[in-house]
């Protein structure tokens, strides 16, 4: 169990203490076998709202549906809006947070004839911009029927689909099909793909989402960090044999690269995905 990261020690070390304790726990499948696994607290207590198993995530939620080659699909932010669809007979996949920038995600979705994009409603535009980020990467991978759907919010501050369902559980799936015939501008036909393809040209586009401060305080939390400039940090890389520090942290962007093995990481979060997978094998190989 602990192996696999469905339990933990406590913190004298001594008993094994459920990972997902008082969290519902919703798993990530390829065919047969479950990939991933993330759970959400049901307490409203915890300042993690959804708490993921250590290790790299490259799998979309339902992406089983991907291989029936459906003419569409909804691209969702996390489980519960994903599988809301599900239930009520749209075909939707959707994205685990941390995993929304990830080529090898994005790229398992080239092939499907049209995406809608249909994600959070919500005050501070977070929504809005994986959105927006999101359809730019499918728009430069070169699929032209990629469409971002806007929830009604009737005056809300936040609004998901789950909500939506909630609230309006007999009118929903009009309200859906509505959403879906009023998406009809492909994302790179308008302006914001045309100013993010402009800029591109001379900055590339950061689909970072982190805070440089808090990226460097998840590095500092396993590394050994040296302070070399007003610029960047530098500890040996953790993820093969160096003793010349080659792994680079840059104060200004949060950004990871070591220059030794090539690696890199957009910001904190990736890092410690990446560092906690690498402790789980190594726990599972007894090196």
């Amino acid at each position: 169990m602990e192996g696999a990261g469905l339990a933990r020690k406590d913190f004298n070390g001594t008993n094994s203490i459920d990972f997902f304790k008082n969290r519902i726990i919703f798993p990530t499948k390829c065919g047969p076998n479950v990939v991933f696994m993330s759970g959400r607290d049901l307490t409203n207590k915890s300042s993690r709202k959804y708490l993921n198993i250590p290790g790299p995530n490259d799998a979309l939620i339902n992406e089983d549906l991907l291989y029936k080659k459906p003419p569409y699909v909804i691209l969702t932010e996390g489980y519960i809006d994903c599988y809301t669809l599900v239930q009520n007979k749209f075909p939707s996949v959707g994205l685990a947070g941390c995993n929304r920038k990830k080529k090898s995600v994005v790229d398992k979705l080239i092939n499907i004839p049209k995406i809608y994009i249909m994600f959070d409603f919500d005050p501070n535009g977070s929504g809005d911009k994986g959105a927006i980020n999101t359809a730019y990467q499918l728009c430069r991978r070169g699929h032209k029927q990629v469409f971002i759907c806007h929830l009604p919010h009737n005056g809300l501050d936040k609004t998901d689909i789950n909500q939506l369902y909630i609230e309006i559980k007999n009118g929903f799936t009009g309200i859906i099909k509505d959403v879906l015939i009023n998406s009809t501008r492909p994302f790179h036909e308008t302006d914001e793909y045309k100013k993010m393809e402009y800029e591109e040209q001379f900055k590339p586009i950061s689909y970072n989402d982190m805070a440089a401060a808090d990226s460097i305080a998840v590095y500092e939390k396993y590394l050994q960090l040296q302070v070399i400039s007003n610029k960047y940090l530098r500890c040996c890389c953790p993820f093969h044999g160096e003793t010349q520090p080659s792994f680079t942290v840059y104060i200004g962007s949060g950004l990871g690269r070591c220059f030794g093995c090539g690696l890199e990481f957009e910001n904190g979060r990736d890092f410690e995905e990446a560092f906690l997978a690498k402790q789980t094998l190594e726990r599972m190989s007894g090196i």
